[in-house]
């Protein structure tokens, strides 16, 4: 176990530039603080490549920190630990984490329903759609270059450790789906006001449901892949619902139908 006092520390620096997405690519891993989602990584401490827990918070989190090596633990104080963390109030504790690899191949291997998010660009949304894939059994996720870094700070707390346990791959570009088209998936797209309500549509198998982004929608190339289009009916003079709320119903409906109707 090592203590840091320094915010210039160069183990500091590079955690705390995990807020920036260049540095989370270059170092291929990202930040995840709060106690309630550092207790997530007990199901992947291998993913683990530092811990920084306030001093005084030592003995709270002691637990956690047994199921490591004392070379990847730091003590720190809580300057230190507010010069890594991005929530203003930080709880004492936060983990660096590596980021999975995997490509596409790998929705081809787990099939299932995959989502392909095309242009979220809230990182709440993205973070609340993690979590509800994961809740709601979803095979995986796919973002377009279009959406979002799942990886951002908001996003990460947002998925309550959804991030950790859930197959996320990309970004991808438009064109590197068209694998996924060709493999014999069937793809759902979604619109506001086309196609048939979602609660129609055949949700079972193997199926890549894609969601497009809150302000343009889907990419007019993966429209005119879609097997079929379906939609949210809602009351008149309602726009649209968020990607986030909309993802929720749907799944919600996926479930059901892949579950014998249990919801």
């Amino acid at each position: 176990m090592k203590q840091i006092s320094s915010r210039d520390n160069p183990v500091v620096k590079n955690a705390a530039g995990l807020k920036q997405g260049k540095h989370r690519r270059q170092q291929k891993a990202f930040l995840l603080e709060g106690e309630r989602a550092v207790r997530e990584l007990k199901a992947c401490p291998e993913r683990v490549l530092h811990y920084f827990v306030q001093e005084e918070m030592f003995q709270k989190y002691q637990d956690i920190l047994q199921t490591l090596g004392e070379e990847r633990v730091y003590l720190t104080s809580d300057k230190v630990i507010k010069t890594i963390c991005d929530t203003e109030h930080p709880q004492g504790i936060a983990a660096v984490v590596s980021m999975p690899e995997g490509d596409l191949q790998k929705v081809l291997q787990i099939r299932g329903l995959w989502l392909i998010l095309n242009g979220i660009s809230d990182p709440g949304n993205m973070g609340t759609i993690i979590r509800t894939a994961r809740a709601l059994g979803a095979a995986g996720l796919i973002y377009t270059h279009a959406s979002v870094d799942p990886y951002n700070p908001k996003a990460v707390r947002a998925s309550m450790g959804g991030i950790l346990t859930l197959p996320v791959l990309g970004p991808v570009s438009v064109a590197d789906l068209a694998c996924l088209k060709e493999s014999g998936m069937k793809l759902l797209g979604t619109q506001v006001t086309q196609g048939v309500p979602y609660y129609q549509a055949d949700l079972k198998g193997d199926l890549l449901v894609i969601l497009g982004g809150e302000a343009r929608g889907m990419d007019r190339e993966l429209i005119s892949w879609c097997n079929q289009i379906i939609n949210i009916p809602m009351n008149a003079g309602v726009n649209s619902l968020n990607a986030a709320s909309a993802c929720a119903i749907i799944l919600s409906e996926a479930y059901r139908q892949r579950n014998d109707g249990i919801i």
